[in-house]
């Protein structure tokens, strides 16, 4: 037990050059990732903490002692974390308190964006025979780019009258005057019919269609120019990339999905599927700045100086007992019959 910047710590002095753990280290500290660069460390030092908060102000003031005493820039510091999702509150407690500035790559799905969003609404008001909590959901969507207040009173509306379906446009009409939100409900009653089993291929021209009648590229450059406005750059560069991987998701789709027909509901658990294989990952958008990511997921460029956080058994390699093609369950079931030889428990004799 040795105390480091005021933390009581289980300390391993550096590794000499030939010690075979710091060869088992460089060789597969990353072996979960095949798109890593191939890092060679000079030197390993490994701790001990009772606790997350500790591990994390830990590394934070680790970084801060660099920065002041060796000359370093925070770009220089890399802290890859297992399970990051589990620290993210926590680094960003520590790094705020140490003053450090910090990107932290947590990585969002295709299908929590806006565009992915819009299309799956969309087809869950068709294939839920326009129910009324999923119309007002899409009505909100940012890129349909109704008016909120509008919305709001045409929701107002529906609940005064406990309207739980919107597919009888004559009924809307006589329970709320809300002629803007009235209208886009017609746009979308209007294709039911043509959605109910449709081919990928065919949905994706009537999708389009969609987009070009409600102005769906003029609305996509309103949120850019508002987001642009409170100088959101993240949030820009997020949009723009994943209405570009949108975009080619629907490509793909169209590819794999043929001309096979499908119903609505069909399409849209399809296409959420394949949209949460997606992830949109992005560079710092401030380059003097620690990069912090998943140990798994995220591509780490090579730095001075690499934490690994979380680096504990289970976790870092993240493994379950026996996931071998065949499991030793499956070999002796095998055996009973047909003797498979050697195993490999004989091999290790």
């Amino acid at each position: 037990m040795a105390e480091v910047n005021g933390f009581n710590v289980v300390e391993k002095e550096v590794m000499p050059e030939t010690d075979n753990v710091k060869k088992f280290l460089n060789d597969n500290l990353f072996a979960l990732n095949n798109n890593q660069n191939l890092i060679v460390a000079n030197n390993i030092s490994a701790y001990s903490f009772e606790s997350v908060k500790n591990e994390c102000s830990f590394v934070a003031k680790k970084i801060a002692e660099y920065v002041i005493n060796k000359g370093y820039n925070y770009s220089n510091f890399s802290v890859a974390v297992a399970n990051l999702n589990a620290f993210k509150i926590d680094i960003e407690k520590a790094f705020k308190d140490a003053g450090i500035p910090v990107f932290i790559d947590v990585s969002k799905t295709l299908a929590e964006s806006a565009s992915a969003r819009f299309m799956l609404e969309f087809l869950q008001c068709v294939s839920g025979n326009f129910k009324t909590t999923d119309v007002i959901t899409f009505f909100k969507n940012p890129l349909v780019n109704l008016n909120e207040t509008e919305v709001q009173i045409f929701e107002d509306d529906c609940n005064k009258f406990n309207v739980k379906y919107l597919n009888n446009l004559n009924f809307v009409k006589s329970v709320t005057e809300n002629n803007c939100t009235v209208a886009m409900l017609e746009k979308l009653l209007n294709l039911e019919s043509t959605l109910k089993n449709i081919s990928f291929v065919n949905f994706v021209e009537v999708f389009n269609d969609l987009l070009e009648e409600i102005n769906y590229a003029e609305n996509f450059t309103s949120v850019i120019k508002a987001l642009n406005e409170r100088n959101e750059i993240l949030e820009i560069k997020q949009l723009l990339q994943a209405q570009n991987k949108f975009t080619k998701a629907l490509s793909s789709l169209a590819i794999v999905m043929g001309n096979n027909e499908y119903s609505c509901k069909m399409i849209a658990e399809i296409s959420k599927a394949f949209f949460e294989q997606v992830n949109i990952t992005l560079p710092p958008i401030i380059e003097n700045t620690v990069f912090v990511g998943d140990i798994v997921s995220s591509n780490f460029k090579t730095n001075n100086v690499l934490f690994v956080m979380n680096a504990v058994e289970g976790v870092c390699p993240n493994y379950k007992s026996d996931l071998s093609i065949i499991s030793d369950g499956e070999i002796n079931a095998m055996n009973e019959s047909v003797k498979l030889n050697p195993t490999r428990s004989e091999e290790r004799r």
